[in-house]
């Protein structure tokens, strides 16, 4: 088994995160919490990504867009 660790920066997405990996039948189990401290080496990571961010903001895409991907791709209904 992977454990996988995913950080959202807002309740409303980590939500919206949490009830679509429960819904995938390979995930055997999801844990949600709000804790929000981090490590150096985590924190060296999202500057990072921040710094990448600012450089070419334009380039990513909103959470929505992302949403609608992943729904459309694995057959999930529309969490609006």
């Amino acid at each position: 088994m992977t454990t996988l660790t995913v950080k959202v920066s807002g309740k409303k997405e980590a939500k919206l995160l949490y009830e679509m990996l429960r819904s995938m039948k390979f995930v055997k189990k999801v844990d949600l919490n709000d804790e929000n401290d981090w490590n150096e080496s985590e924190r060296e990571i999202l500057d990072e990504r921040l710094e990448d961010f600012n450089r070419n903001a334009k380039a990513g895409r909103t959470l929505e867009e992302v949403v609608k991907k992943i729904s459309r791709r694995h057959g999930f209904k529309n969490h609006h």
